[in-house]
């Protein structure tokens, strides 16, 4: 959202948008779901070329991640979000009110989740907590041994 706050403020339900059901994924999941050299020699491991390449990539990626948050693994950011729509179930959240800060300042771009009701407006973002990190790496292999 700090990337372009006005256009992320309509996103949690404003006018037309409202309808329709958002769910957001934020980083301190990503942050969760993390590759290890036990996970990337197993998509390498598949032996196809899309196993290759994925497990490329994440070498070359996952070592500037590790280092710039501190983290044991790299984060897989995108293909997170492509895991809870293929499998929800492997994710923990629920309903909660959600507004992306679009004033000048300190704030500006920060996605303000109130988490406990504290302002009491209707929820209208289901907001994912937490993660599978296994279960997420298993349905990537199973995907990816599917591909040439």
């Amino acid at each position: 959202a700090f990337a372009a706050p006005p256009p992320a403020e309509a996103v949690p339900g404003r006018g037309a948008v409202r309808s329709v059901p958002v769910t957001m994924l934020p980083l301190d999941v990503t942050h969760r779901i993390l590759t290890s050299e036990e996970r990337i020699a197993r998509l390498r491991g598949i032996g196809n070329r899309a196993g290759r390449i994925v497990a490329d990539i994440l070498d070359a990626y996952a070592p500037q991640e590790m280092a710039h948050y501190g983290l044991p693994g790299g984060p897989v950011h995108d293909a997170t979000v492509i895991g809870y729509l293929l499998a929800p179930g492997l994710f923990e959240g629920r309903r909660i009110h959600v507004e992306i800060d679009s004033r000048e300042g300190m704030g500006f771009g920060q996605t303000v989740a109130d988490w406990h009701g504290s302002l009491g407006r209707p929820a209208n973002v289901n907001w994912i907590v937490d993660g599978d990190a296994a279960g997420f790496f298993d349905l990537l292999t199973a995907h990816i041994a599917r591909l040439p």
